[in-house]
């Protein structure tokens, strides 16, 4: 395969045991190198490096505000409650995982052994996951607070919250223990520097999982997100049409400004009655 296009490669090892461990290649002293020129590997480090610092710095801040506003108003909010969640969710991809990308990106190749590129994709897996699922409790929340208010406090309460972000990280531990320890599903991409679930084999369990993955964990919680969106977007619309009209009808009616020449044409007209 080549390696160019972001796909995983087969590895150029010194004997055919370590090109092929159960149908799939392997990552550790025989990696496939990350192919990147001299421009684009600068490049490509000076973005890594300003991404990394930008979602540090940021997402420290959001746990601190956070914080320090629940201290505060010693008041539960389950929209920073959640918030939070996904910020450190965020610090983490940014602390754990783009360091990986960025050293394999400097070295050329997968620097670390076999078990750290399969915990690299099993983190991938498990933090890409609870993002998207926190995401979702987010834009759920919403629209119960602004389309269905007299259901928002029966049924967002501080419990639900902490069972609901349990669940979260527990669906995305699970899955990410199925990934790597049970299915063995992982490959280093060279065109991306890092170590995802391997979204080109050909094995049942494995492809069966990849789509389950897909489709489960991240189509159907965008789509919900954006059905979620529209529906808080449109009483918002209809709310602000509303208004604007109340406003128009209750506005009071503005005399037309007269200009000098308009003054003047006027006395002169009626003169010229009195005058008849």
């Amino acid at each position: 395969m080549n390696a160019t296009d972001g796909s995983p490669t087969t590895p150029n090892c010194t004997s055919s045991d370590d090109a092929d461990v159960g149908g799939r290649s392997t990552i550790g002293a025989c990696a496939p190198s990350v192919v990147f020129g001299d421009a684009e590997q600068i490049v490509a480090e000076a973005y890594l490096t300003v991404v990394l610092a930008a979602s540090v710095l940021c997402n420290i801040v959001v746990v601190w505000a956070i914080n320090t506003t629940l201290k505060k108003r010693r008041l539960f909010r389950p929209n920073l409650f959640i918030i939070g969640h996904v910020a450190v969710t965020d610090l983490a991809t940014a602390v754990i995982c783009l360091p990986l990308v960025q050293a394999a990106t400097a070295v050329g190749r997968w620097p670390f052994s076999a078990s750290a590129c399969a915990a690299s994709a099993a983190l991938n897996t498990l933090l890409v996951t609870a993002s998207v699922l926190c995401i979702l409790a987010v834009s759920v929340k919403r629209y119960f607070l602004i389309v269905r208010p007299h259901q928002y406090k029966p049924l967002v309460t501080k419990r639900r919250c902490v069972i609901a972000v349990v669940e979260m990280w527990s669906v995305s531990v699970a899955l990410a223990i199925v990934q790597v320890v049970v299915l063995d599903n992982w490959a280093f991409y060279p065109g991306c520097a890092m170590c995802f679930m391997d979204w080109q084999t050909r094995a049942a369990p494995k492809l069966a999982f990849n789509i389950a993955h897909f489709v489960l964990c991240l189509l159907l919680p965008l789509g919900l997100l954006l059905i979620a969106d529209i529906l808080v977007v449109r009483p918002l619309v209809a709310t602000t049409r509303t208004r604007c009209a109340c406003r128009r009808s209750t506005a009071p009616t503005a005399k037309r400004p007269t200009t000098a020449a308009s003054s003047a044409t006027i006395s002169t007209f009626r003169r010229g009655i009195r005058r008849r």
